[in-house]
């Protein structure tokens, strides 16, 4: 059981304990006579008991959820930059992390684009990730439906771990296109598409440049004319 989930528990325990309490107040200001001055004290003191209990767990409840929200648009950046560099390693691209070229590239994947091992690896990584954050961080996950929705469509690509696996790489493209989607809804980012012809150029998706991407090997690949994509990064987190 995680910190978190332990906390969850005290504040429970302590508010059902505080509610108890207030029960019995009320219970015993019932037998003694609510008209009494005893009665009439215990039947307040529970019902002001019951109120700061209920007004405390409302509260409690929403910076709960506000965290959980700020921890996914967090999760959400760094699932979005690890989806980028599988992306740019397969494809090419410039380095940066800029979504409109990010959709581009994953739009121009062609059925015949090779993916070796080392490449559908970086993939395999991130299905699993997406799996192991999907079952691990369930409560944060769960706050934003478009982060969810994008886990799961990564979490399909763990399915590369099986040597007779029959993903294709038009299913691969899918998955990857919904959930950079869904990433750039979770982050309110603009999720506009450089047309496949301005993407061309910034395409090398041949092994050997593939290879230099991953490893850095020194290779020959045709340089990307230089241009000025949105920056992800200036958006801030």
């Amino acid at each position: 059981m995680n910190i978190a989930r332990r906390k969850t528990m005290f504040r429970i325990v302590i508010g059902v304990v505080f509610l108890v309490l207030a029960t019995l107040a009320i219970l015993e200001a019932i037998r003694v006579g609510p008209t009494t001055s005893a009665g009439t004290v215990l039947l307040n003191l529970g019902t002001e008991i019951i109120g700061i209990v209920i007004t405390v767990a409302v509260v409690d409840w929403l910076f709960e959820r506000r965290r959980h929200a700020d921890e996914a648009k967090k999760l959400a950046w760094r699932v979005l930059h690890d989806l980028d560099h599988a992306v740019w390693v397969w494809q090419g691209g410039r380095r940066d992390l800029a979504l409109d070229e990010l959709l581009g590239l994953i739009s121009s994947i062609g059925d015949n684009d090779p993916i070796p091992s080392f490449t559908s690896t970086l993939l395999l990584r991130l299905g699993s990730a997406a799996e192991i954050t999907c079952r691990h961080q369930s409560e944060v996950v769960s706050v934003n439906r478009d982060l969810e929705k994008s886990l799961g469509q990564l979490a399909k690509l763990a399915a590369l771990r099986d040597p007779n696996c029959t993903l294709s790489t038009s299913a691969i493209r899918w998955h990857l296109w919904d959930a950079a989607l869904n990433l750039a809804a979770t982050l309110d980012l603009d999720r506009s598409v450089i047309a496949k012809e301005l993407i061309a150029p910034l395409r090398d998706p041949s092994e050997e440049a593939q290879e230099w991407r991953h490893y850095g090997h020194r290779v020959v690949v045709s340089s990307p004319p230089s241009r000025t994509p949105m920056d992800l990064g200036q958006l801030g987190d």
